[in-house]
Formats: C-alpha cells, sequence, structure tokens
C-alpha cells in the first residue's frame, strides 16, 4: 500500500486555496471532469478523506449539472466511512436536485436515517426549481407531521410550487401556516406570497400582502409589475413601475419585460418611448430578454421603424427576436418585407419552429404571395416540422385571398387531418370576398 506523502497536509492546504470548488467556476464542466480526477486521489491515498473534500466534490458537481459525474460521486461516498451523514446527504438531495434528477434526490431522501428541516427544505425546492409543484407541496404534510418546523426557504418554495399550480387555495393554506410560524413579514418570505396571489390572479391578495411588507425590496416590486401585466392590466402595471423609481429601486430586465408587455397591450406608443429612455439612461445592454418585449411594443403600438431598429441593435438575437419581428412583418401585411427577412433568417443558421413558418405563411397570406406560401409550406418538411391545424387554416386563407377557391378546396380535401370548423371559415370568408355564390352555397348548412 502507498504511504501518505508527508508533506500531505500542506498539499491538501495548497489544493484548497489553487482548486476552489465551493466558488462557482468559469468552466463547471472542466471542474467536474477535474473532481472525478481527484477521486482517484483519495483511492490512492494520496488525498485525505474528510467530509469538507466530499462537499467541495458536491458543489462542483452541483455547478457543472453533469448527473454521470454526480452518481460517481455519490457511489464513492456510499463506499466510504461517511456514507449516512446527514450533513453530506442533504448536499446530494441539492446535488441530484440541480442536475434536474429529482428522482435520485428522492431516493437519497428516502433512504436517510435521520432527515432534519434542511433536508425536507432541500427536497421541496428541488420539486418547486424543476416544475413539480404537486410533488413539492405533497411533502407539506409529511414534514409537520415529523414535527419539523417550516423556515423563510421552505416557505418561499412551497408558494413557489403553489404559484405554478396556480392554487390560490392551497396557497392560502401556506399563507396561514406562514403566519402561524411567524414569518409571513419576511421580505422574502412576503415577496414569494404574493408573487404566488400574482400568477394565480388574485391580484387583490398580492396588493393587500405587498403593501403589509414593511420593507419592500426589487423582487417584491417586480412580482407586482409583472402580476399585473400577466392580469392584462396595463395602466397599474405602468402605475407602479413609475412608484417603485420614485422610491428609489433600480428597475431590471425582469421589470422592463414586464412593462413593455403591458404597455404592448395598451398600444402607449408614448409612454413606451418614455420606458425606452429609461432603459438607455441605466445603460444596460440591450438583451434578448428585453429586447423580444420592446420590438413586440413598438410593433403593436404601429411604429415598424422602430420594431426594427430596436431588432437591429439587440445583442445576441435568439428565436424569439428573429419570430417577433417576422410576426410584426406579417401584422401590417407588409409580405415582401418578411420574405425578406425569412431568407436571412435562414442565412443566419437560427433553428426555425412551427411558430416561424406560420408567421412567414400569415405574411405571404395578407401579401398575396402564393407562390412563395406554398413554398414555405413545403419547405416545413425540410426541417422535420409538421404542419399543424393553424398552418392548414393560413393556406386555406391564402389560396382563398388569392381567388383560387378550387385550388384551396383541394387542398382541404388532402389535408392529413380532418378539417376544423377554422379551416372552413377560412375558405368561406375567401367566398364571400370573392362573392362565389356556388362555393357558398355549398359550405353553408342546410
Amino acid at each position: 500500500m502507498r504511504k501518505p506523502h508527508k508533506l500531505l497536509p500542506n498539499y491538501l492546504l495548497l489544493y484548497r486555496r489553487t482548486r476552489p470548488y465551493t466558488s462557482t467556476a468559469a468552466n463547471p464542466v472542466a471542474a467536474a471532469s477535474a473532481v472525478l480526477r481527484d477521486l482517484d486521489l483519495l483511492d490512492a491515498g494520496e488525498l485525505a478523506p474528510t467530509p469538507r473534500v466530499y462537499r467541495s466534490f458536491i458543489t462542483a458537481c452541483a455547478q457543472s449539472k453533469n448527473l454521470e459525474d454526480a452518481r460517481k460521486i455519490h457511489a464513492h461516498l456510499g463506499s466510504s466511512r461517511f456514507a449516512g451523514d446527514a450533513f453530506l446527504d442533504n448536499s446530494l438531495i441539492h446535488m441530484y436536485c440541480k442536475c434536474r434528477s429529482v428522482l435520485d434526490a428522492r431516493n437519497v431522501f428516502d433512504q436517510m436515517r435521520r432527515k432534519d428541516m434542511v433536508s425536507w427544505t432541500s427536497l421541496i425546492a428541488g420539486y418547486a426549481q424543476n416544475d413539480m409543484p404537486v410533488e413539492a407541496i405533497g411533502l407539506l404534510p409529511g414534514m409537520l407531521k415529523g414535527r419539523f418546523k417550516p423556515n423563510g426557504f421552505t416557505f418561499a418554495s412551497l408558494l413557489k410550487a403553489a404559484g405554478a399550480y396556480a392554487d390560490s387555495g392551497t396557497g392560502r393554506q401556506i399563507h396561514a401556516l406562514a403566519v402561524k410560524c411567524g414569518w409571513h413579514e419576511d421580505v422574502y418570505v412576503g415577496s414569494a406570497l404574493l408573487d404566488m396571489y400574482a400568477r394565480c390572479g388574485k391580484m387583490d391578495m398580492a396588493t393587500a400582502v405587498f403593501d403589509k411588507l414593511d420593507s419592500k425590496n426589487g423582487v417584491s416590486w417586480n412580482a407586482l409589475i409583472s402580476g399585473f401585466a400577466r392580469k392584462g392590466d396595463g395602466e397599474s402595471a405602468l402605475m407602479t413601475f413609475a412608484e417603485m423609481l420614485r422610491n428609489g429601486f433600480e428597475a431590471t430586465h425582469f421589470t422592463y419585460s414586464s412593462v413593455f408587455s403591458s404597455i404592448a397591450r395598451l398600444g402607449a406608443l408614448e409612454q413606451g418611448k418614455w420606458v425606452h429612455a429609461h432603459v438607455i439612461k441605466s445603460r444596460q445592454k440591450l438583451t434578448a430578454f428585453v429586447g423580444n418585449t420592446l420590438l413586440d411594443m413598438y410593433a403593436k403600438s404601429g411604429s415598424m421603424i422602430d420594431a426594427r431598429k430596436v431588432f437591429d441593435r439587440v445583442d445576441n438575437k435568439d428565436l424569439v427576436t428573429w419570430n417577433s419581428m417576422l410576426t410584426a412583418f406579417a401584422q401590417y401585411g407588409l409580405g415582401k418585407e418578411a420574405v425578406s427577412h425569412f431568407e436571412e433568417m435562414r442565412k443566419s443558421g437560427v433553428y426555425l419552429n412551427q411558430i416561424t413558418f406560420l408567421c412567414i405563411l400569415t405574411a405571404c397570406s395578407h401579401g398575396g404571395l402564393v407562390k412563395e406560401g406554398k413554398r414555405y409550406f413545403e419547405m416545413m418538411k425540410e426541417y422535420d416540422l409538421e404542419p399543424e391545424i393553424d398552418h392548414y387554416v393560413t393556406v386555406v386563407a391564402l389560396l382563398g385571398r388569392a381567388g383560387l377557391l378550387n385550388y384551396a378546396l383541394v387542398f382541404i380535401f388532402k389535408m392529413p387531418m380532418e378539417p376544423t370548423a377554422a379551416v372552413w371559415g377560412a375558405l368561406l370568408a375567401a367566398c364571400r370576398m370573392h362573392k362565389n355564390a356556388k362555393a357558398n352555397g355549398m359550405l353553408q348548412p342546410e
């Protein structure tokens, strides 16, 4: 057996200084690979196995979100003398949740001999973060039965789950429990409370919770603004945004995105320009997250020139950015501009989805571009996309508006699915447009 080096303690100290697993690595995948290499050092006796070392390995793997590596670390820990350590088991639960394998996290949780509040909270948070709200809330009765008292992190995760589930009834019960445990006045729990009510559409309750918060933060302001935006109450969202600024809070990308979405529904161009000016003054980069909603706001407010300027200035355009501009062209019947934009989109190498093709087909329909529309419909096969009923409705409208009623009827008969009322409605509208009484009579119910 190889003897440990005499300078092992100093080596371990240097090891920890030069390889800080507990901080966010610049390249987490490389960090995780390094962790696996260092497991060999444990096996060779060149690195002293301690809970702190295993904790460092687990943290690095949670950052890399590599499930295969996570399971290797778990297996190595399971064969060590630290197997069953509650602190490390809680870390494993967190790691597996970060790797999006809540099933593995649940297995660790179920096998724990002694669970503590961290164990319950970690698993509840893991379910909530991985879009499993029912499972997250389902842990609450067992936790209370075990006489564990929820903390602020527990309530924040439970309320996030209730909001995602859009169940205000369950949310109210969790709210009552938070009051009983004395956590309802905590700013973070309070922000989660109003966000939950907002997501459930209970803006009166969300506002009441917000007003009772002793100390408000950016999260609570953003939660209220986004709640009004989702509810379609643009005026309240805009007023809350102005009040937020007056109280000295800085707007974030989330704030601007919610406000622009609200203004887009109102079609309030002047207010939109005012908020846009505020974005420019803040010197924040126009990311795709904000730029997409800003572009949509200008397009829906009738300012295509400004919409195009925003599109050109967005950093790192994503699919939504391209689709938003394409939708704007389609809405205003700018068929040729839409075709040019679509071809530019193809050359850029961005992935095209079904929404992209629906937008270009709509633009061709409004612009009377029959040849291009038929070609793009057939092009969907090249991208392995199966046309949905909306695509068929748009093509029928395209052919019908061009007066090609017979072609539209043949197209309907060749559909691989049963034509819906929307399909027949598109053809009927075209018949009325072209005053085709014969075809119109065929489609009218007796």
